[in-house]
C-alpha cells in the first residue's frame, strides 16, 4: 500500500511528540537524564522490517521485548524491544544500583521491561486521547524472552497474514553518551487506512 507524503509526515510528526514525551517520563523513572531520539517512522513490509531486526540485533544473546495491546476507537499493537544487555542497565538504573551490577535474566529485569512497556504505551494512548479525543487503552503488557526475530514475530502475528506492512518507529536512547539499543513499534490492528484518518484528519 503507498502512503501519501503527507500521511508519512503526520506519522514522523506524531511519533516525535509521544517520544518527546517518552523522554520525559523516562527520565523521572530513573531520575537521571535520558534522551530517547526518534531515527525514522515509515512503513515497511513486515518481512522486510523483521530482517532487519534480526540484522541489528544479536540474536545469540537474545532479547526481551514487552507487548501492549490499545484497544478503543482504534486498536494499536505497541512493542517495546531492547537486548538483554540493556534491559540489565536499565534494571539498574530503575533500582537506583550501580550500572553492572545486574548480570543474568532474572525477575527483575523482566519486571523492569514490564515497567517501560506500560509507561511508553500508556504515552501512546494518553497522547491519542487527549489530543485526538480517541479513546483508547492499554493492557499489560506481556513480557517475551527470546530471538529478536521470535519477539518480533510474536508482536505481529496476529494482523501477519492479514496485511504485510507495519508502522515502525525506530528511535535510541541515550545516557550518558552512551547508546542503548532499543526499538518501538506501533502497528495498527484491522483498517489501518481508518486509523491513519483518525491520526491525520484526512
Amino acid at each position: 500500500m503507498v502512503h501519501s507524503n503527507k500521511t508519512i509526515n503526520a506519522i514522523q510528526m506524531i511519533a516525535r511528540l509521544i517520544i518527546d514525551e517518552a523522554s520525559r517520563a523516562f527520565s523521572k523513572m530513573i531520575r537521571q537524564g535520558v534522551s530517547i531520539e526518534m531515527q525514522n517512522a515509515y512503513f515497511d513490509d513486515i518481512s522486510n522490517v523483521t530482517a532487519k531486526i534480526c540484522n541489528e540485533y544479536n540474536e545469540y544473546k537474545g532479547s526481551v521485548g514487552a507487548i501492549v495491546d490499545l484497544t478503543g476507537d482504534v486498536k494499536l499493537k505497541f512493542l517495546f524491544m531492547t537486548d538483554l544487555s540493556t534491559a540489565q542497565i536499565l534494571t539498574d538504573l530503575l533500582l537506583r544500583r550501580q550500572t553492572g551490577t545486574t548480570k543474568e535474566y532474572d525477575i527483575n529485569v523482566e519486571s523492569t521491561v514490564q515497567e517501560i512497556g506500560n509507561v511508553l504505551s500508556c504515552i501512546v494512548a494518553n497522547m491519542l486521547v487527549n489530543d485526538f479525543q480517541i479513546s483508547m487503552t492499554p493492557s499489560v503488557p506481556v513480557v517475551l524472552r527470546d530471538f529478536a526475530g521470535t519477539i518480533f514475530a510474536e508482536f505481529i502475528r496476529d494482523v501477519a497474514d492479514e496485511r504485510q506492512e507495519a508502522l515502525v518507529v525506530e528511535s535510541r536512547f541515550l545516557l550518558s553518551n552512551q547508546k542503548m539499543k532499543c526499538h518501538m513499534f506501533i502497528m495498527p490492528v484491522g483498517e489501518s487506512e481508518q486509523i491513519l484518518q483518525y491520526l491525520t484528519f484526512s
